[in-house]
């Protein structure tokens, strides 16, 4: 579609503007909510810089264990990346530095105030991203002669923009719970995310064109961490509803 703006990578300007708008969302809601201390709020950004390196080296290196058991005799390295090990890498660094410091600094409450804001963080984020593979031609459906079909540079036929598709589902998300943040509302804005994008990204894969080959079964490998964050979220909601209850029957 426009795979470079002026001399750069579309997608490349893409993910570094949803890091910018990621942080601009939880600099307004610090601004308007006080959240977080000065000090939570300093180790937060310096957290989540150290996540964001770390989620996009493990987004390259999961994708290139795909590839690699997908066909390991003309396996090449690539810097082709995957939402989900960005996910996991990002969240498994942030957790452990939490773990050994943060939480002995700032107490067990913290992370009660991290995820809700974290959610959004997250989905504004990738959805911008996905404007860049919009924008590059990947991570495009299937082939179709709907009114709604693109056809990307290099194609003969129009595919179904999925890219597009999530990019408005996850800017969606992020403004949704951004409000819920500003209100107060956002307890379960975590939980809400692994359930609803997990759901997301498992039926939108069966409408993928781009081939990113089967790692369980049937299942791609998105569909089958789309079901560990689905069954995950929905553990996380059963436990923190459960904990709130419990704390309306003690008071």
């Amino acid at each position: 579609m426009l795979p470079n703006i002026w001399i750069f990578d579309s997608y490349t300007i893409m993910v570094f503007l949803g890091i910018i708008l990621c942080f601009t969302f939880l600099f307004i809601v610090q601004k308007k909510k006080k959240r977080f201390t000065e000090g939570e709020f300093l180790s937060i950004l310096i957290t989540a810089c150290f996540s964001i390196v770390g989620g996009l080296i493990f987004a390259v290196l999961f994708q290139n264990l795909y590839f690699l058991i997908e066909n390991k005799e003309n396996y090449h390295f690539s810097l082709s990346m995957t939402f989900y090990g960005g996910l996991i890498g990002g969240v498994t660094i942030f957790l452990l530095l939490y773990f050994i410091y943060y939480r002995k600094k700032y107490g067990p409450y913290l992370l009660d105030k991290i995820l809700p804001v974290a959610s959004f963080m997250i989905c504004i984020a990738h959805g911008v991203g996905r404007i860049g593979c919009f924008l590059s031609g990947c991570c495009y459906g299937k082939e179709t002669t709907s009114f709604i079909g693109v056809q990307f540079v290099g194609m003969d036929h129009k595919v179904v923009p999925i890219n597009l598709f999530e990019a408005i589902f996850l800017i969606f998300l992020a403004l949704t719970f951004l409000i819920l943040s500003l209100k107060d509302k956002d307890k379960y804005n975590f939980q809400f995310y692994l359930i609803l994008y997990g759901l997301w990204r498992f039926i939108i894969e069966f409408y993928r064109g781009d081939d990113r080959g089967k790692f369980i079964g049937e299942l791609s490998p998105s569909q089958f961490w789309s079901i560990i964050i689905f069954i995950i979220g929905i553990v996380l909601f059963i436990y923190e509803r459960k904990r709130v209850y419990g704390k309306n029957k003690r008071s």
